[in-house]
């Protein structure tokens, strides 16, 4: 019996590159988000408006179309899940049980490099988003 293939790596060490990646973007988000506010009661009441924004525009529970599309291309967890599907090769699995293929899923190692790529530019994006803004509100404290 084979067992489980990764695209060009062991899948576990594919898993493991993606969940870091997640992992680190949401850090980063998480960051951005304490630079923006001015004090942790502030911080506990945007953290979860940017959760629920993660977990229904990722587009894994429904299919999203128009403006909802455009919001799910800018959160991390549709990326992730996207590196993840395509790890396990999902689209083969779905073949089997007869639903469609997506193309997010594709099991090629130009795909799953280039889910690594947008996740590694969103973690640059927000720490850096991060950054200008603790710089110009640092000495003024205008948050």
């Amino acid at each position: 019996m084979r067992g489980l293939q990764g695209i060009f790596l062991n899948p576990f060490i594919e898993l493991f590159i993606t969940f870091f990646l997640v992992i680190f973007a949401a850090d980063m988000l998480g960051l951005l988000v304490s630079c923006v506010v001015k004090n942790e009661t502030q911080a506990m009441t945007a953290v979860p408006f940017v959760l629920i924004l993660q977990f229904v525009m990722s587009g894994t529970i429904f299919q999203l179309q128009g403006a909802a599309s455009f919001i799910s291309n800018i959160t991390i967890s549709k990326w992730g899940v996207n590196a993840i599907c395509s790890i396990f090769n999902v689209n083969l699995m779905n073949r089997f049980i007869g639903l469609p293929h997506n193309p997010d899923y594709l099991f090629e190692a130009g795909h799953l490099s280039r889910l690594w790529f947008i996740l590694i530019v969103f973690s640059f994006m927000y720490g850096a988003v991060g950054a200008i803004i603790l710089k110009l509100t640092i000495d003024r404290d205008k948050r």
